[in-house]
């Protein structure tokens, strides 16, 4: 029914427009049960913690995805991991060169082999000095940008909440 009575209103609009409004149904469906005002409560908290850390661990993969260089490592050594349950797998380590000639070495992050390759392997990965991961994709960005949008939306609605709440001061008491 919302969404009708938005589409009416801001027939032809930008999206921006519907802001405002959304704003307001949001304000006003707190207005409802307590019930219903603790489960948004504890769903903003949820969002927050969430959101929080998904923008604090995505921090690192993401700086790597904008930084590093796309280079070839070459597979020095793998170790069979988690070999009595699945899934198993073989984790590599190797060494790179940058473009600038600096040497890197370290375990291969995000290659996962199920088959273990053979030594002197060449592997396309993304690195920097210390780092170098085989399969970053464009996700990793977005996850991370997703987890600040979903702190910075839960923190607004918990701050609007504690505005809602809050009685009015009373001007003529000082």
């Amino acid at each position: 029914m919302t969404r009708i009575l938005l589409r009416s209103k801001f027939e032809g609009s930008t999206p921006l427009a519907y802001w405002p409004a959304m704003w307001g149904i949001i304000t006003d469906w707190m207005a409802g049960g307590a019930r219903r005002r603790r489960a948004i409560l504890i769903l903003a908290i949820i969002g927050c913690v969430v959101g929080g850390l998904t923008a604090v661990f995505g921090f690192s993969p993401t700086k790597l995805y904008f930084t590093g260089e796309q280079v070839n490592a070459q597979v020095t050594d793998c170790r069979y991991v988690n070999p009595r349950r699945k899934p198993s797998y073989y984790a590599c380590n190797g060494m790179w060169t940058l473009k600038n000639g600096a040497k890197g070495s370290g375990e291969l992050i995000g290659m996962r082999a199920k088959h273990e390759p053979n030594k002197g392997t060449l592997v396309a990965v993304l690195a920097t000095e210390k780092k170098a991961h085989a399969n970053l994709s464009a996700a990793v960005p977005t996850l991370f940008v997703g987890g600040i949008l979903v702190f910075i939306a839960s923190t607004s609605f918990l701050v609007q909440y504690y505005r809602h709440r809050r009685p009015a001061s009373d001007s003529s008491a000082r």
